[in-house]
């Protein structure tokens, strides 16, 4: 398996008819799964909200260029233990448009957190169950103190039954920049909430959001394999 640390997160209300033939963004993806670089398109509906489509774009690489398209994107690395966090805009927007185009969405709200994180997000994004976690800053709360909580909990996570592991990062967009993205990986939903309800996950967890507003969402994700 290939290591995935650059993520692309976008997601969209989809249309009937996605929702009763998902191949309908097959072209779309087609094109993301060709770019240089990219090392695996991923896909599936958020359970709490099933009309909605979650897509994934992962790769290793720090430079994506996907010369169909003509898009580029570089991250910045930043320095000491901190998470790291995109310094430039969601790559590959041209071929996201296809996507969109070609399922049909009937109501368009992509939005794109990338992220680069330093441990691999594959394990989490080829597990039974994918968790999404964006956790919001709260007005003055520091970066500095997310990052040692989130470090914290992606211990534990590691070590959680059921667990597939977890990889967090900072999206770069300017309207971001106080939030965490992460990627978990479960064998099921109920063994998230089985695992967060006990000592010291769920002491994490509380700390965080005495500083922080949590939005969780989980998916069954599918590849993309081209044929």
């Amino acid at each position: 398996m290939r290591t995935i640390t650059l993520c692309e997160i976008s997601w969209f209300t989809s249309s009937n008819e996605y929702q009763q033939d998902p191949c309908a963004a097959n072209r779309g993806l087609a094109l993301l799964s060709s770019a240089n670089g990219m090392h695996g398109n991923y896909r599936g509906s958020y359970v709490e909200e099933p009309s909605t489509v979650v897509m994934i774009n992962g790769s290793h690489a720090l430079r994506i260029d996907a010369s169909s398209s003509n898009c580029v994107e570089t991250t910045h690395m930043k320095p000491g233990n901190q998470i790291p966090r995109m310094k430039c805009l969601p790559f590959l927007p041209c071929t996201m448009h296809s996507v969109k185009r070609s399922s049909r969405a009937s109501r368009t709200n992509v939005r794109q957190p990338v992220y680069n994180s330093r441990h691999s997000t594959s394990g989490a994004l080829v597990a039974p169950t994918t968790e999404f976690a964006f956790i919001s800053l709260k007005e003055g709360a520091t970066r500095e103190v997310l990052d040692m909580l989130v470090g914290t909990l992606q211990a534990e996570l590691s070590k959680a039954p059921g667990s597939f592991g977890s990889a967090w990062g900072w999206p770069g967009e300017l309207e971001r920049e106080r939030m965490c993205v992460g990627v978990i990986g479960w064998d099921s939903i109920d063994a998230h909430w089985e695992a967060v309800s006990a000592a010291p996950l769920s002491t994490i967890i509380k700390q965080i959001k005495q500083i922080a507003d949590v939005e969780l969402r989980h998916s069954h994700l599918t590849k993309y394999v081209k044929y």
